[in-house]
């Protein structure tokens, strides 16, 4: 089963009083978001700063203009999230061959990788500044749902790439 942002339209079970029997839900700071199996993700060693959470949800951001931004939402803390940016393939803001030993340091085929990067929001000068960690990314096997945070040696990529 492939990690996914949204549900699918396979066949899912019977709901039961408007939530489904396999589905989650969690009130955060994002609002209401809903997880069923297919959106879940395990961080063994989580994520540095927040070692003891290992259990998250993924989901799109609410917010359609936002659409290309992903929540993602501690299971164990409702007030633990982060807002998230996935990497596109081909994109120039992390080079291949800095990606690529990591697929292969943690096992992940490249065709079941993905790779998130956790966004910060700050107000500059009246206006609203979202920056990107490029240099810890999240890296995540979307066939068995799980993910590690991990350092680029490249010392080019910064912990506050604006957007």
């Amino acid at each position: 089963m492939m990690l996914q942002t949204e549900h699918s339209t396979e066949a899912r079970p019977p709901e039961i009083g408007g939530l489904k029997e396999d589905e989650m839900v969690v009130q955060g700071r994002f609002g209401e978001l809903r997880f069923g199996p297919q959106n879940l993700l395990r961080l063994p060693q989580g994520l540095f700063g927040f070692a003891s959470h290992h259990n998250f949800g993924l989901a799109n951001f609410p917010k359609r203009e936002f659409a290309s931004f992903k929540v993602l939402q501690c299971l164990e803390d409702a007030k633990l999230s982060f807002l998230i940016l996935p990497l596109e393939p081909g994109t120039d803001l992390i080079a291949a061959r800095d990606l690529d030993p990591i697929y292969a340091q943690l096992d992940i085929p490249k065709e079941d990788g993905a790779v998130f990067l956790i966004l910060t929001t700050r107000r500059e000068e009246g206006r609203t500044v979202i920056s990107a960690n490029l240099r810890a990314p999240i890296f995540v096997d979307t066939r068995r749902h799980v993910g590690r945070q991990c350092v680029l040696s490249n010392p080019d990529y910064g912990i506050q790439h604006t957007l």
